[in-house]
């Protein structure tokens, strides 16, 4: 609340500026660019608390690879992670389909580990099977667009408890989507 406080007092202070400024003198495009840019840097959170520059956060949406143990004689595999504020942790089905949407949470647990945990529903072979695989995952951020990590799949009741682990753990690895302009006109 504090930050968004002082985001739009910042804001509020370029734009008197600019607003006396061009009062006095006609204002070049090039002169509203730099005033545009110093408004939206100056509310972006470039800058830490301590004045120093921000530190990589995981929240965002991340193209994770999945390379399972060797047991389970399966080739690695692509899910979307999502990482939300507040701990809200989502995960599309994975690309080839061994396991539907999932939802969950995720902590920071030091300065750039962060553990998730998501559940998803399944169906057993008659009406009314139903169960819930569990995720269980520790990630650490490598670089500002960078993650490695481990996980665990298990597969437990309709609740998330009485689970039963897959043996060994999986390696991940994800990147960071980031915003691309489109190249059409």
């Amino acid at each position: 609340m504090k930050k968004n406080i002082i985001n739009v007092a910042v804001t509020l202070f370029f734009l008197f500026t600019l607003g006396a400024e061009t009062s006095q003198a006609q204002t070049s495009s090039n002169q509203f660019k730099s005033y545009y840019g110093a408004v939206v840097g100056a509310t972006s959170g470039g800058l830490s608390k301590d004045g120093g520059t921000k530190a990589p956060q995981i929240e965002g949406t991340w193209l994770l690879t999945v390379t399972t143990p060797p047991a389970a004689g399966r080739p690695p595999f692509e899910v979307l992670i999502s990482f939300a504020s507040g701990g809200v942790f989502l995960a599309s089905a994975e690309s080839d389909q061994g396991t539907p949407p999932q939802q969950g949470a995720w902590a920071k647990t030091a300065a750039n580990d962060y553990t998730a945990t998501a559940l998803a529903f399944g169906h057993g072979p008659n009406p009314g099977d139903l169960f819930t695989f569990k995720i269980k995952s520790l990630y650490q951020l490598v670089g500002e667009n960078e993650l490695e990590g481990l996980g665990e799949a298990a597969i437990c009741d309709a609740s998330g408890n009485n689970c039963q682990r897959f043996p060994g753990c999986s390696t991940l690895h994800a990147t960071r989507v980031t915003v691309e302009p489109p190249s059409c006109p």
